[in-house]
């Protein structure tokens, strides 16, 4: 998968407006495009898929309160860091 061609154009958190600056995604990992994201989600969808073939159900209700304790954490994060006045 190629990288967009504008993908290093500039950086987060420059003082470039806000047209030239990478969206929010490009934050985390300057990768993400519009074919990037619903590729991860096929992919995710297609190991969820395989993990209910293999793995017994009280092992995947694990898996998924882990998940769901994980992505409490991460909004807390991010709720976190919204809050956080900018320098």
């Amino acid at each position: 998968m190629k990288p967009p061609p504008d993908m290093d154009r500039v950086a987060p958190g420059s003082d470039a407006p806000p047209s030239q600056r990478d969206g929010p995604l490009h934050d985390v990992w300057p990768g993400w495009t519009d074919e990037t994201i619903p590729t991860l989600f096929a992919h995710l969808y297609l190991f969820r898929l395989a993990a209910h073939m293999v793995l017994p159900p009280a092992q995947l209700r694990a898996i998924a309160d882990r998940m769901e304790h994980l992505t409490r954490d991460l909004r807390t994060m991010h709720d976190q860091n919204d809050e956080e006045p900018s320098p």
